[in-house]
């Protein structure tokens, strides 16, 4: 399978890890699927920051799905341990929940060491390796890695990333749908 990521989706998945640094963050991934064969990954759309409740699953859905383009559809979750983590890890409840929006899809992991490391200048990481994609293995687990995973305009998107980060002055903040509520819905939120 091959998975490609726009510029637009990296850039979403990396200001939201970017911007909730302690605690794990995780949202939704829209594109589409060819046959099994490859997803592509036009938007991310950030849910929370936290553990994820059901009702709380429920909501950011619904309004997700009433917002989705046409011809676009759910094609998995993506999900950001904290900055701290030595390396990327299988969450559970994003397992759980990968598990119940597509058969099809893919679970995304964001390795944050190095996407530290490359918005930092420290040791530079192409785009492509910051995204841990996986699908579903013979046994129905989310643990069968996707080595073939693109992001479209990789060096300038992590660029450009980079100097979002740095022109914010660190107060660069992507708003997920945790956020929206507690700005009691004033906040932009799902701009799929």
């Amino acid at each position: 399978m091959k998975v490609t990521v726009s510029s637009k989706a990296f850039s979403a998945i990396s200001l939201h890890a970017i911007s909730h640094p302690f605690g794990a963050v995780h949202g939704v991934l829209i594109g589409t699927i060819a046959s099994k064969k490859s997803v592509t990954v036009a938007h991310a759309v950030p849910v929370c920051h936290e553990t994820p409740t059901k009702p709380l699953l429920d909501a950011a859905l619904a309004i997700i799905q009433a917002k989705m383009p046409k011809g676009m559809a759910i094609v998995g979750w993506y999900t950001a341990p904290e900055l701290v983590a030595e390396e990327p890890s299988f969450n559970p409840v994003a397992l759980r929940v990968a598990a119940n929006l597509n058969d099809e899809g893919i679970l995304m992991i964001v390795d944050n060491q190095k996407l530290g490391s490359s918005l930092k200048g420290e040791k530079e990481a192409s785009a492509d390796q910051v995204l841990n994609a996986f699908g579903k293995d013979f046994g129905s687990q989310w643990k069968e890695p996707i080595p073939d995973v693109t992001v479209e305009d990789g060096a300038k998107t992590i660029q450009a990333v980079r100097q979002m980060q740095q022109s914010g002055g660190g107060g660069m903040k992507v708003l997920d749908f945790v956020d929206h509520l507690e700005n009691e819905a004033t906040s932009e939120w799902c701009t799929v």
